[in-house]
């Protein structure tokens, strides 16, 4: 779920914010934003990948 966030909005285009915005990138003090992101099997993705992208050539 996201909302418009109305400061960085324009008239033409939308500035879509989570919900968690408020305890993130929107926190109101200097602050540290750390994301992980794990990748399970990353032989067997590096494989499916290649194989969808000579699919599409």
């Amino acid at each position: 779920m996201d909302n418009r966030y109305e400061e960085l909005s324009t008239d033409r285009s939308d500035c879509r914010l989570s919900f968690a915005a408020p305890v993130g990138v929107l926190l109101s003090c200097n602050h540290i934003y750390n994301q992980f992101l794990f990748i399970d099997d990353s032989a067997e993705n590096l494989k499916r990948f290649e194989k969808q992208a000579r699919n599409m050539h």
